[in-house]
């Protein structure tokens, strides 16, 4: 059986190299447009690589070739929202230490990573939901070869078997990185909350406050995804082994491709920082 989803993941793989972004002359406008514009160009292309994804899966043929990209593309979601989470300190403290105008503009771009970590979790949790779920299935198929009658494990369920166990492995990381997620949280806010303080300017603790805030936000956020982080989805198209391979292959070079977006953001979000604090002293 053909597969759809390489041909979707084709099209993302010779995507143009990078979005136009717009040149103002302002160095902070400048610095954010460009931060906009690889922002968009990486979650259009994790948006299509998702859905499509989630759209397919294993059969007896492909074996667990599906449900181990799906795996991966985990993880490297797991390792974008921690690139993602380490930026937003940066913004967050540096927002802190300059007050003023300089705030207001980080404290926008510290907002607008937190809906990015959220959609990176949500990403996790429907990307999880499409791994194998048990099925009834019989356990053992009957054959008779004109002198006996022998009884074998179906490859329906050995292939069941295998796939809802790795299933069960790859949502349980997702659960226990939720609770992680949580705790670390729930100690942020305290610690932040405790460094509200007389000896701090008016502005520097109002900036506390928001933040403090907004990571309430995030942990009611945080516990609603962790009780659909154990969800399932519909029926998926079963790919064979050669179009699982192709899969394979093609998702390969979309990583590739997306780590090194994902690196060049890394960097724009520090020289953006450094454009927001030159302008502030």
């Amino acid at each position: 059986m053909k597969p759809i989803l390489p041909l979707t993941l084709a099209l993302l793989v010779t995507a143009s190299a990078h979005a136009a972004a717009p040149t103002p002359t302002d160095p902070v406008a400048q610095k954010r447009a460009e931060l906009l514009a690889l922002n968009e160009r990486i979650e259009t292309r994790l948006d299509d690589a998702v859905g499509a994804l989630s759209g397919v899966g294993d059969s007896a043929d492909s074996r667990l070739i599906v449900s181990h990209v799906k795996g991966d593309a985990i993880k490297g979601l797991r390792t974008n929202l921690e690139a993602l989470r380490s930026k937003r300190e940066m913004l967050r403290d540096q927002a802190l230490r300059y007050g003023g105008g300089a705030a207001d503009e980080l404290q926008a771009e510290v907002a607008r990573i937190d809906q990015r970590i959220a959609k990176r979790i949500d990403q996790m949790i429907r990307i999880a939901a499409s791994l194998d779920t048990p099925k009834e299935v019989d356990r053992y198929r009957t054959s008779f070869d004109g002198w006996n009658i022998t009884q074998r494990e179906s490859e329906a369920w050995q292939q069941n078997q295998i796939s809802t166990t790795f299933a069960r492995g790859e949502r349980k990381e997702i659960v226990t990185g939720l609770q992680q997620a949580i705790t670390r949280l729930e100690a942020e806010s305290r610690k932040i909350r405790g460094m509200i303080s007389p000896a701090r300017t008016p502005r520097q603790n109002e900036l506390l406050e928001a933040d403090a805030e907004r990571i309430d936000g995030l942990l009611a956020q945080r516990r609603e995804q962790l009780k659909h982080a154990l969800s399932a989805s519909g029926p998926r198209r079963a790919l064979d082994q050669e179009g699982a391979n192709e899969l394979r292959k093609l998702y390969t070079k979309l990583t590739a491709d997306l780590s090194a977006d994902t690196r060049s953001l890394m960097r724009k979000y520090s020289d953006y920082v450094t454009a927001v604090t030159a302008a502030a002293r």
